[in-house]
């Protein structure tokens, strides 16, 4: 809510000064923004110089000229593509604007939630994503475009979190891994371990690399 923002830039704040005086490296910090406006205000806020890259939510057809005018070539970008992806016309539209701002883009995230509500359907949470047909034609056709641009896809969120669960992340990030997409989101650290095990370099693939 846009009541909560002013709150939780003061907290964001305090915990970026926080983390900058710790005497270790790092990982980088990429702020979700709310829309075009709050991130102009954030990259002019204060904080701006303890943030490493922006995450863009929504970017769309309409939205991304929006976003496109206040984006610099030494930004670090991670455009989210939600809600338009069965509209051939509307995702060309939208790639069109993330060429125009390549150089500056990590990767190209896919919001496959909003993807599922426009069925009014959940993601599921028993198999992966590649498993279900919507899940299956979006993210291979993003992938695709992505390529096609020379730019590199990140996995959906994986929004599960259980002991069952585990497997299930495992069995996505594998399949990732296959297609050649280049990281993951999810909701909780102790997740990520899981996710690094699979993007791990085997010692097989390895000697082989080397022959």
């Amino acid at each position: 809510h846009a009541i909560d923002i002013p709150m939780a830039e003061k907290n964001i704040e305090a915990e970026l000064n926080r983390l900058s005086k710790l005497k270790y490296k790092k990982s980088f910090i990429f702020l979700r923004v709310k829309d075009s406006m709050h991130f102009k205000r954030i990259k002019n806020h204060p904080i701006a110089h303890l943030i490493d890259g922006y995450v863009l939510p929504k970017y769309n057809y309409t939205t991304a000229p929006k976003y496109n005018k206040y984006i610099n070539e030494d930004d670090v970008i991670m455009p989210i593509i939600e809600n338009e992806l069965f509209d051939t016309a509307k995702l060309d539209s939208c790639f069109g604007y993330i060429d125009e701002i390549k150089n500056s883009i990590l990767c190209v995230r896919v919001g496959i939630t909003d993807i599922f509500n426009l069925f009014s359907l959940r993601r599921p949470k028993e198999s992966t994503i590649y498993s279900h047909p919507i899940g299956a034609r979006v993210i291979t056709d993003l992938l695709i475009r992505a390529n096609a641009l020379n730019l590199r896809l990140s996995g959906p969120v994986f929004e599960a979190y259980s002991t069952k669960s585990k497997a299930v992340l495992s069995e996505e990030v594998k399949a990732e891994v296959t297609m050649g997409i280049y990281t993951k989101s999810t909701i909780h650290p102790d997740q990520i371990k899981h996710i690094e095990q699979q993007y791990r370099v085997t010692k097989s693939d390895l000697e082989s690399a080397k022959l």
